[in-house]
């Protein structure tokens, strides 16, 4: 946020741990999703690890 905004800097440290909080969140829900999907046995495939779609899309 640009200091010329009239924000207090309390207001402005729990903007940004907020926002590094939601970022490191959403780091990890995508992680896991692809743990999730390697451990099913979906990335076995040639065609599911470059992106193309399978069958099972």
């Amino acid at each position: 946020m640009s200091p010329a905004l009239p924000v207090t800097e309390e207001l402005r440290f729990g903007l940004g741990i907020l926002v590094v909080g939601t970022g490191l969140l959403a780091y990890t829900a995508g992680s896991l999703a692809v743990l999730e999907r390697i451990e099913d046995g979906d990335g076995a495939s040639a065609a599911s690890r470059d992106g193309a779609p399978t069958a099972d899309d």
